[in-house]
């Protein structure tokens, strides 16, 4: 457990370092920036697309309803003998 926790502070301080240093020459316009580096098309532009959609398949399945996948599991199950 105390390894997850470093490995979650590790993480935390490696982000909020790496966007100190993004935000500090240009700012916080995130917009004209974001749409400036998704837009051309080529190698790059084809992994943000992908990243993204694999972003947003991922947001789905974490909003789904607990109830919804315990179901789903339910059904999935092989009965099992009663002695």
């Amino acid at each position: 457990m105390r390894l997850i926790r470093l490995l979650r502070v590790v993480g935390l301080v490696t982000i909020m370092l790496g966007a100190r240093v993004t935000v500090s020459p240009q700012g916080l316009i995130l917009a004209p920036v974001f749409f400036a580096v998704m837009a051309p098309i080529g190698w790059p532009g084809q992994f943000n697309l992908d990243l993204r959609c694999l972003v947003a398949r991922s947001a789905s399945w974490a909003w789904l309803p607990q109830r919804a996948s315990a179901h789903r599991l339910s059904r999935h199950r092989r009965p099992t003998a009663v002695p």
